[in-house]
Parts: C-alpha cells; sequence; structure tokens
C-alpha cells in the first residue's frame, strides 16, 4: 500500500460513478468484490453482450477497477467470452500506447497483463522505466501481433480451454488515486477501453444517407484528416486504414442530420479515433474545423462510449 495516499483528497467512487453516467447517458453499476476493498465500475450494457438479454446481471468483472487497498485504478477484463471478443476486434494497439503515454504521470511502475494465446498462459508486463515498458509492449505487438494474442478461451460455452486454463484476461493499472485530478480527467483518457467492450458498428442507415450526401454535393471521396487541426499527435501519426466512411460533424443522437453540411470523409481508422467528438463547418467542398487534444468540458459521447473533446 502507498502510505503517502491521503483519503481526505481521494477522488471517490461516487464522483467517478457520476461523472461516468453523464458520459454514457446511462447509470453505471458499482459493484464490491465479495471480501475485498474492490469495486468495480462499470457500463451497465455489458450485461446486454454478455447475456443477450435485459436482465442485467452487475457481477460481471469488467470495466474500471478502483482497488481501495493499493489506491490505485485499473481497466480490468475477466472471465466474458461475449465481451472480449468485441474488446479484440475493437482492439487499436496504437491508440492504447497513446493512453498508457497520457497517463504515465500517474502511476510510479507500469502493468499490464493478459491471457496470451501465443504463451497459453497469463503474461505480464511491470517495468518502473515507461520508455521499457513500452519498448515490451512494442517487442510483444512485433513478436504476436497484438490484439491477435488477446484471449486465448472465447468458447462461450465453457469458461476454460481444453487445457483448463482460464482465458478471457486484461488488465492494466491506470494510475493512483491521488494523482488524478477529477473524474473527468480520468474518463477523457479511459473512455475508448470501455467502448471496446461493446459492438462499434454504427447504423447502416445512417451512415449510407450521409455518405450518399457527400457524394451527391461532389465532394472527393478520400479522407480528409489532413484538414483538421488541433488533434492529439497520435491522430496525425495514424496512417489511413480501412474504408472510407461518412462521419457525422454533430452526432445523430444530438440531433445531427444526414446533410452534406453535417459530414466528411474520413478513413475508419480515423473515424474511430474522432466520433463523438467532431465540430466545425463544411461549405459544400470546403470543410473546416478542429480537434482538441482530449481534455476540456467533458461533452458526452454518443452510444457505444468515445473518448470526449476531440474536435474536427
Amino acid at each position: 500500500m502507498r502510505s503517502s495516499f491521503g483519503r481526505n483528497n481521494m477522488l471517490s467512487i461516487e464522483e467517478m460513478r457520476r461523472a461516468l453516467e453523464v458520459r454514457l447517458g446511462r447509470s453505471p453499476s458499482v459493484r464490491q468484490v465479495i471480501g475485498r476493498e474492490h469495486y468495480y465500475l462499470q457500463d451497465p450494457l455489458v450485461s446486454h453482450v454478455q447475456r443477450g438479454d435485459h436482465k442485467f446481471r452487475f457481477d460481471y468483472r469488467n470495466g474500471l477497477l478502483v482497488d481501495l487497498e493499493q489506491e490505485a485504478i485499473y481497466f480490468s477484463l475477466m472471465h466474458c467470452p461475449a465481451v472480449t471478443k468485441h474488446f479484440k476486434g475493437n482492439f487499436d494497439f496504437n491508440r492504447f500506447l497513446a493512453i498508457l503515454e497520457h497517463t504515465r504521470f500517474w502511476r510510479d511502475r507500469h502493468v499490464l497483463g493478459w491471457s496470451s494465446v501465443a504463451d497459453q498462459k497469463d503474461v505480464w508486463i511491470i517495468e518502473e522505466d515507461h520508455s521499457i515498458f513500452k519498448e515490451a509492449l512494442l517487442r510483444c505487438d512485433a513478436e504476436w501481433g497484438l490484439p491477435k494474442d488477446l484471449f486465448f478461451g472465447l468458447d462461450r460455452r465453457r469458461h476454460t480451454n481444453p487445457s483448463g486454463k482460464r482465458g478471457n484476461y486484461f488488465s492494466t493499472l491506470i494510475g493512483y488515486i491521488d494523482r488524478i485530478n477529477s473524474a473527468d480527467e480520468l474518463l477523457n483518457e479511459v473512455m475508448p477501453l470501455l467502448g471496446w467492450c461493446l459492438p462499434s458498428e454504427q447504423h447502416p442507415g445512417r451512415v449510407a444517407s450521409l455518405a450518399a450526401s457527400l457524394r451527391g454535393a461532389g465532394i472527393a471521396e478520400r479522407c480528409e484528416f489532413s484538414s483538421i487541426t488541433g488533434a492529439p499527435s497520435d491522430f496525425y501519426q495514424a496512417e489511413c486504414s480501412g474504408r472510407i466512411e461518412g462521419a457525422h460533424i454533430k452526432p445523430h443522437a444530438q440531433g445531427g442530420g444526414a446533410g452534406c453540411d453535417n459530414g466528411l470523409w474520413l478513413c475508419n481508422s480515423h473515424h474511430r479515433m474522432s466520433e463523438g467528438r467532431i465540430s466545425g463547418t463544411r461549405k459544400v467542398t470546403r470543410w473546416k474545423g478542429r480537434v482538441e487534444s482530449g481534455r476540456g468540458d467533458g461533452i458526452a459521447p454518443v452510444i457505444p462510449p468515445t473518448p470526449p473533446d476531440m474536435r474536427v
């Protein structure tokens, strides 16, 4: 336990719960692990994804793990085959590295553990030096390919793989509670991790309508990320990948329409990095906008949860 922690200045679980409720647009659940000072703060839609019904369960070990024994916050995902399937499919290694980079000053050591396909066991990387930690992750990615190496047991019919080992485990230390200034500061960084646990497909009709409007206006079908200003460096460094898609400036959930004045073309990669954080104006073929650095007013993103405050 870190003896320097002052409980009077603690970022409370209730503060985190209220802030997450604003981001999600629904009330998150808080579950205490029996016999431990461990609390899971999670999106109730995890129950939908895992069980496929409306009987919400709050006993899944998935989401933000607030460990009051170590006075630390982890992102943790355990033994939820349907959820881990989405997490593996949505996992963006470069985005994950950026999250670890942005939060590195919140911790004295850097920790990541996962169920490795290559090793058929849980692999842990624990380093005090962030640069060494990052190099270790890059080596693992080069050798095994993350996220391909995540989760060797995804069979929803049983909790273990044929070797008898559990295979749904992913945990990373986000930071120590006393180093995080506010719940909004925390969520600005970790929302992608929560969002990767849910299906991320957009409504096809809305996307198709926006794309048709952009084509009808004669706007060239290519990723327009280079016209964006103010984005984090990882946004510009990311290579274009995936299909070219129509991206809403103002989300449909917030009243945004499907006209060409409310859209721009982005590749799938840049679209996912900026979704829910777009602002700006479009004048037929001219686009002008910006992206904030990821800290700011805490505007709630659309469902599924994506990080707020980016502007394109």
